[in-house]
């Protein structure tokens, strides 16, 4: 929610400054939001399986520390 808020912020900033700015905006927006929410789903669970991996490799570096 807070990037939305954001996107719509630098949109009004946008059609202030200038409107062929912000229609060109305007435009690209939803192919932004599209990719943004591809990669969400591609890369979901990723964190979990980063930080299982850590914690395997560091039992595996004490039991060796220990033998």
């Amino acid at each position: 929610m807070p990037l939305f808020c954001n996107a719509i912020l630098a949109l009004v900033i946008m059609f202030m400054a200038n409107v062929y700015v912000g229609l060109i905006a305007v435009t690209i927006l939803p192919a932004y939001f599209y990719v943004s929410a591809r990669q969400a789903k591609k890369l979901q669970g990723v964190r979990r399986q980063l930080r299982g991996g850590g914690k395997i490799k560091a039992m595996a570096c004490l039991t060796l520390l220990i033998l």
